[in-house]
């Protein structure tokens, strides 16, 4: 099997720093202004939009999917 070739330059000036870890928390609460419970209330709001476009994506396959002969569209309400 032939071998993958690399260019290999160790320059140390080039060489990237190491990344820093996020704090994930800390930066939804400072997109919100600081405000946790405002920050709080944006995730719930992107949890329940999210729970909803997953719904219609869910019924919209299910629907491809009966057109094909093969799942049912069960607990998916008519548009």
């Amino acid at each position: 099997m032939p071998e993958q070739l690399a260019l290999q330059i160790d320059v140390p000036e080039c060489a990237p720093e190491p990344a820093q870890e996020v704090d994930l928390i800390e930066s939804v609460i400072r997109a919100c202004g600081g405000d946790p419970r405002a920050a709080v209330r944006e995730l719930l709001a992107d949890a329940d939009f999210l729970r909803d476009q997953l719904y219609i994506a869910s019924c919209l396959l299910s629907k491809v999917s009966l057109a094909a002969g093969s799942l049912s569209t069960s607990g998916c309400r008519e548009a």
